[in-house]
């Protein structure tokens, strides 16, 4: 049997892509039941915008002017929309030439997205089915997907698995040029929810049914995409982030994994860390004077990885 020795992206211009995930709050109207209370009880407030600016110009000279990658800044929360200089900040970095997107639950008025959208290159947005207001949803999507690239994870709780299977099914037939996901949710983050092997196969078959017919009318240029499972015998195969956990195949312990490299990313109380699952060490704060950013790849010493799809498509391969 062939042994799975890498996980690359579809194309290789995605590796030269460093993603900044910035979680600027931990203020959030939703209470998701699998979300942990650090990520929504409101005592992180936003990082100010004068602090948010003077940092990314920092990451811009280590990673774009020194190791000749492209920034792409993806701001989430909390819900990041709540943020006061919102709209000042994305413009902000519009106007510098960077590349924004956001995960968001989608909540915000049809009217503040009519603005928003004309800086926003990406926007992810969750559908929680504990909260979403799937008519409001669609309004959103609809008001958006013509201007940003927007893709929509339906974050599948298995005591509401019905209720999201439905969801899927009715985003699809009221939208277009969306893609669309069905996400394995953890428990605090961590550990994912006991599904049966019913419901992961339900899963799998929607998700490929749903992305074997999507309404694309324009070219996609995004900063992630397919991941492709390489084996030894020199076999490939083409696979979402999601279904890489959802198949079980999230285990690197001692590969070198592409996070600091493609991957950066700074919680909500400034520190700016590889990869979310806090394998490897603290790089700092933003508020430091003196920063050592990576170079060099992490090896990963989890039996899994807890640092969920963002940190699954990144580049990893067997040492």
């Amino acid at each position: 049997m062939s042994e799975l020795v890498a996980l690359k992206h579809e194309f290789e211009r995605i590796e030269n892509i460093i993603v900044v995930d910035w979680g600027v709050s931990n203020v959030c109207n939703y209470r998701c039941s699998y979300c942990p209370p650090d990520t929504h009880k409101g005592d992180c407030k936003f990082v100010p915008i004068e602090d948010i600016l003077a940092f990314s110009n920092r990451v811009v000279d280590h990673y774009k002017k020194k190791l000749g990658k492209e920034i792409y800044f993806l701001y989430t929360g909390g819900e990041v929309t709540l943020y006061k200089d919102f709209i000042t900040l994305i413009k902000a970095q519009h106007e510098a030439g960077n590349k924004i997107g956001i995960s968001s639950n989608g909540s915000r008025e049809v009217e503040f997205w009519k603005e928003a959208k004309h800086y926003l290159q990406h926007v992810s947005l969750s559908y929680h089915s504990e909260f979403t207001n799937i008519d409001h949803f669609i309004d959103v999507i609809n008001e958006i997907k013509d201007t940003s690239y927007v893709h929509v994870n339906i974050m599948m709780h298995p005591d509401h698995f019905q209720q999201c299977i439905d969801a899927a099914y009715r985003i699809y037939e009221e939208t277009d040029e969306i893609t669309i996901d069905l996400q394995v949710i953890t428990k605090n983050f961590q550990e994912p929810y006991d599904y049966s092997d019913e419901q992961r196969q339900k899963m799998l078959d929607v998700s490929k049914e749903l992305n074997s017919k999507l309404k694309l009318h324009r070219e996609r240029i995004g900063y992630r995409g397919l991941m492709k499972l390489v084996y030894d015998d020199g076999s490939e195969r083409l696979i979402k982030g999601g279904e890489v956990i959802t198949e079980k195949l999230h285990s690197w312990t001692g590969w070198k994994c592409n996070v600091g490299l493609e991957l950066l990313v700074i919680d909500m109380q400034g520190n700016i860390k590889r990869s979310w699952c806090g394998d490897a060490p603290v790089i700092g704060n933003i508020k430091d004077e003196v920063l050592e950013f990576p170079t060099e790849p992490h090896v990963c010493k989890k039996e899994w990885c807890t640092g969920g799809v963002t940190d699954t498509m990144v580049t990893k391969y067997k040492k």
